[in-house]
């Protein structure tokens, strides 16, 4: 979207006090249900996009339009769009995304055979020829045929997909790793030029919403969060089994209301890494859950993230965690 035209719909929706930092504007939650006291609202003029760090809402311009004039549907919001000279059928961020969620239904978490999703980018299995699963392998992860299986991986020519589904097993959208380290293309070559494809996700689809691997570790008796995706995939191939990934070192309202509302007065141990990152989860984690769960701290290595960790050390880590009130009393960072 034109600058000019996106200025014209934030004085439109009467958004006055906002900053802009390059192709992004900062401003409070326009959610009535969300007290925002500091600017925690980014829009991206140039993506289309919104999100809000405090309460994980997120969208695009029509989804604004939608929430800021509380509209009951977003056709109403085209409309808007429209009247201001913002939308036209040929802008496709703009458009609705029935497509994407129709393709998405294709795909389910039981289903064994290959489901090529068509929009916006082909993905297919992953086999052993492929760099895909000599990337896997290379970070540490012994049992890929395993990972591969139990997690439901997919590639295209330069990405790993991973499917992401909501507590109840539904596919909501798919994370991603691009591979593009030089020193691993130059080992395992690919002669075509690489593409930046976009990734398959459902309209509005927001990472904090959701818990990583949550699905299958929402009835055990105690649950162990990691930082990201490959930390769990890392320690699940150390034989460990109830572990989730808050997919970033934040949690947000979404995903604490999600803990807690399997595992309210059980045990929640954080697995995170030894440094100042590692530190910023194990904040916002007992700001959200402490004195409603059992909360504790793994003291994995100094230096190592969870992916680093040998096995002995992660079961000891695991088997021996620290109060977080004790961990954070003590500062045992580093």
């Amino acid at each position: 979207m034109e600058y000019e035209k996106f200025v014209t719909l934030l004085r439109f929706l009467k958004i006055s006090d906002w900053k802009l930092r390059g192709d992004n504007v900062t401003t409070n939650c326009i959610s009535s249900s969300h007290k925002d006291d500091s600017p925690s609202f980014s829009i991206n003029y140039k993506k289309e996009m919104f999100h809000c760090f405090g309460c994980g809402i997120s969208g695009g311009m029509a989804d604004l339009v939608k929430i800021k004039m509380k509209l009951p549907t977003k056709d109403e919001s085209y409309k808007v769009l429209k009247n201001l000279g913002i939308w036209s059928n040929t802008n496709p961020s703009l458009q609705d995304q029935d497509i994407i969620n129709k393709y998405s239904k294709l795909y389910c978490k039981d289903e064994e055979s290959i489901v090529d999703i068509k929009f916006p980018s082909d993905i297919s299995l992953i086999i052993k020829d492929d760099y895909h699963y000599k990337y896997i392998q290379e970070r540490a992860i012994s049992n890929v045929d395993g990972l591969i299986s139990k997690f439901k991986l997919r590639k295209n020519r330069f990405k790993l997909f991973v499917p992401v589904f909501d507590e109840n097993d539904k596919l909501v959208g798919y994370g991603n790793r691009t591979i593009t380290d030089q020193n691993f293309l130059n080992k395992y070559p690919i002669l075509d030029t690489p593409e930046q494809p976009k990734i398959l996700y459902p309209y509005g689809f927001s990472l904090t919403r959701y818990i990583y691997n949550f699905s299958d570790v929402k009835n055990e008796d105690s649950l162990i969060i990691v930082e990201g995706m490959f930390d769990v995939f890392n320690v699940w191939d150390k034989g460990i089994e109830n572990i989730c990934a808050t997919f970033s070192n934040k949690m947000s309202d979404y995903q604490a209301k999600l803990i807690l509302k399997y595992f309210t007065n059980k045990t929640v141990k954080l697995l995170v890494d030894r440094d100042s990152q590692g530190m910023i989860l194990v904040n916002y984690a007992y700001q959200k859950l402490f004195s409603k769960v059992d909360l504790n701290v793994c003291l994995i290595p100094v230096g190592k993230d969870p992916g680093e960790c040998t096995k002995s050390e992660l079961y000891n880590a695991i088997n021996n965690p620290i109060p977080i009130s004790n961990f954070i009393q003590l500062k045992k960072v580093v």
